[in-house]
């Protein structure tokens, strides 16, 4: 096991089975996959993924507290992702009895789910039923409509569920119980997934951004600015790569053979290479090709005399 670190993957399991889906095979029996536009939404949502991840650390204390006011009960809160999913996905996670909060974030929609258990459990204690020491089904059975009264009741519980750090909401949000009217086709939903358990069992609570909300309420992060080097600096560093040991081979030519011909090859027998006997040998820098040279004899040794340079010697930076 690679220690308790985890990455977030590239793709989530809903976009592997799309991308699956949209493999084809072709004429020669070769797989072609469709590839992510980065100026699609769903590219521009992922920009905002780990703001969003940051930001949801961030507002468990918020919601602790919201729980705590409105239930008394000190609740256990966990982030289970921040993914980018599709709104049919998302709304189709509504069940008998989920509260939804449509409201407007800077400019862009933000839809809200709350498990039934936590609506329910938040309407009996602000109406001033007592804390059960057992889970009772009859009192945290979901509620399939709330009347109007029930409504004005959990009013505050549902406008501190969207008092969060970094959101700002405009207008009042608007309450859908079991259903919803927004469209669940069009743009994808950047979704905060988060488990409340106020001793009843963890219960959804699930927040969806469209793109708009998304890039206020978490703002992208501008990469770190590169740092120039100090003249100083440089000078070292310019140092360090002079006194850095290279290999530089010198290639007399090459030639082409298979393997039983070379098997077969005996003492005194002659391998033509492709290079005319007139001609330089190259000097390759680390395998790079830097220079040109004829061969010679220095104080009895092999020896290459340069003649020129080859155009990739400047990456060298020799001088």
């Amino acid at each position: 096991m690679m220690g308790d670190e985890s990455f977030e993957p590239l793709l989530s399991a809903e976009e592997t089975d799309a991308l699956l889906d949209a493999m084809k095979t072709s004429g020669d029996d070769r797989r072609e996959a469709m590839t992510l536009d980065l100026a699609s939404p769903e590219a521009r949502l992922r920009r905002h993924l780990g703001s969003a991840d940051r930001a949801a650390d961030a507002w468990r204390e918020s919601l602790v507290r919201t729980f705590l006011r409105h239930t008394g009960i000190l609740p256990s809160l966990d982030v289970v992702s921040v993914d980018v999913v599709a709104p049919d996905l998302y709304f189709g996670r509504i069940e008998p009895g989920t509260c939804l909060l449509r409201a407007r974030v800077d400019g862009g929609a933000l839809a809200v789910l709350a498990d039934s258990t936590l609506t329910s459990f938040a309407l009996d204690r602000r109406l001033g039923a007592p804390l059960a020491t057992t889970r009772d089904p009859e009192r945290t059975a979901p509620r399939l409509l709330l009347s109007a009264v029930e409504r004005r009741v959990l009013r505050p519980f549902f406008d501190d569920l969207l008092a969060l750090p970094g959101l700002r909401v405009e207008g009042e949000a608007v309450l859908e119980v079991g259903g919803t009217t927004m469209s669940q086709h069009g743009d994808p939903l950047l979704v905060v997934d988060l488990r409340v358990d106020l001793g009843l069992g963890a219960a959804p609570l699930v927040y969806g951004f469209e793109l708009a909300a998304a890039r206020r309420a978490f703002p992208e992060e501008a990469p770190p600015p590169v740092r120039e080097g100090s003249a100083r600096e440089r000078r070292t560093m310019g140092s360090r790569l002079r006194d850095a040991e290279v290999e530089v081979a010198a290639v007399l030519g090459e030639a082409e053979s298979t393997v039983s011909a070379l098997l077969a090859l005996k003492k005194g027998e002659i391998l033509r290479l492709d290079t005319p006997a007139s001609s330089t040998v190259e000097l390759r820098v680390e395998g790079v090709p830097a220079l040109l040279g004829r061969p010679c004899v220095e104080h009895g040794n092999l020896a290459v005399r340069i003649t020129g340079a080859l155009p990739t010697r400047a990456s060298l930076n020799h001088r």
